[in-house]
């Protein structure tokens, strides 16, 4: 869908910030904050590193307040599927279609993996996608 293309195109936009600032998660936190207080369609974002842990809390945008979810922090989505995916395609791609857990709207997740320097993947950066919010923009 074209929706999924503008917020791959987004999403694609931050990869090199956080490649670049990638284990520090006070900085990967912040450049997060900053984007999602930038794109009010994106309900949340988070990253994991190689491994599928996450590595970050959960970076929220609740009706332009951007907020933080320590539950996220630790996690272990390397059995998850759309980390699965984000692995083998190796660039960006978005989920199909789901209804969120958090606000009950139809969401999708873009995913991008991330590399250092010499292209070794490093992990993956996620962002839930509000469908609603999108097509209102």
């Amino acid at each position: 869908f074209g929706a999924h293309s503008r917020a791959e195109r987004e999403v694609a936009k931050i990869v090199p910030l956080l490649q670049d600032a990638f284990r520090k998660r006070e900085i990967c936190e912040t450049v997060l904050e900053k984007w999602l207080g930038e794109h009010d369609f994106f309900e949340l974002a988070y990253i994991t590193d190689a491994a599928g842990r996450q590595f970050i809390d959960n970076i929220g945008n609740q009706d332009g307040n951007i907020v933080h979810d320590k539950k996220g922090f630790g996690q272990d989505w390397s059995l998850r599927q759309w980390y699965l995916d984000a692995l083998q395609y190796d660039g960006i791609r978005s989920t199909d279609i789901y209804r969120s857990t958090a606000t009950g709207d139809f969401c999708f997740t873009v995913t991008a993996v991330l590399h250092d320097s010499c292209g070794k993947i490093i992990g993956v950066t996620a962002a839930d996608v509000n469908f609603r919010r999108l097509l209102q923009k």
